[in-house]
């Protein structure tokens, strides 16, 4: 995500969670492909644009996970921008559960 380790304040871990957020009057859908206590990288096929807050929807086995983030940065591979680094605006005990757990 452009910055180096030394530079964060919480270590970023390895995932891979299909996760969902509204986009453009829809539903659009990604793979959170790291996170920490403060924020995650998703891969999607749409990206919201920097500085947007949305609640991005970790699917669980009864309901689910509200996540809300700002969009911090988009980065782009080859022609379009597929992947957005978010900034957790209130992480919840559950958020904190599952990042606890991809460690």
């Amino acid at each position: 995500m452009g910055y180096a380790m030394s530079k964060r304040a919480f270590e970023r871990v390895s995932a891979s969670f299909a996760v969902k957020f509204p986009h453009d009057g829809g539903i659009s859908y990604g793979i959170v492909t790291d996170m920490s206590e403060n924020g995650m990288c998703i891969r999607s096929g749409k990206c919201a644009s920097c500085d947007t807050e949305l609640k991005v929807l970790f699917p669980m086995a009864s309901s689910n996970l509200e996540v809300p983030v700002r969009i911090v940065r988009s980065l782009r591979t080859l022609d379009f921008y597929d992947i957005m680094g978010v900034k957790l605006l209130r992480p919840s005990k559950k958020y904190m559960k599952i990042v606890r757990k991809a460690k």
